[in-house]
């Protein structure tokens, strides 16, 4: 079948089609946001209780460093997942012409804040941002604004 001959889309089914990829994309960012500040608020009110902190590191300091990996691996695992499927539906549903028009066009100061602004309210650390970084290095976007993407994102 030529391009020619393929059935298009009118405006009602293209709109359906954006207001359907707009709540997936809400809800799984709604859904991360949940689950970094519910950590980070009962990280903080188990401080406050137990008036320091009692940490995470117990495995590091007699020499566990495979029950530490595992330790840092269930902490992880979630936002892991939601890198994984951002940068998954980056490649399957925004066209490099996007990425480009954001992230590659303009003057570099201009690229790396874009890369800053779209990173920062990610709120992924560093192994959980890759595979964002990659998809939209990889789609088009410049060096420079993929790497202040991927920086905004811990921080």
């Amino acid at each position: 079948m030529t391009s020619a001959n393929a059935p298009r889309l009118d405006g009602q089914e293209k709109s359906v089609y954006w207001v359907a990829g707009l709540v997936v994309l809400l809800a799984a960012l709604c859904g991360l946001f949940y689950y970094k500040w519910g950590a980070a608020l009962r990280t903080i009110g188990g401080v406050q209780t137990a008036g320091h902190w009692t940490g995470s590191a117990q495995g590091l300091t007699t020499g566990g460093v495979l029950t530490a990996s595992l330790y840092y691996f269930r902490r992880i695992w979630l936002a892991l997942v939601y890198g994984l499927l951002i940068g998954a539906a980056v490649r399957a549903f925004v066209s490099p012409r996007r990425v480009v028009a954001l992230l590659g066009a303009g003057g570099p100061v201009r690229r790396q804040l874009a890369g800053g602004v779209a990173g920062t309210p990610l709120m992924l650390c560093s192994c959980c941002i890759t595979p964002i970084f990659t998809s939209v290095y990889e789609r088009g976007a410049r060096l420079g604004s993929a790497l202040a993407l991927m920086l905004a994102s811990p921080a």
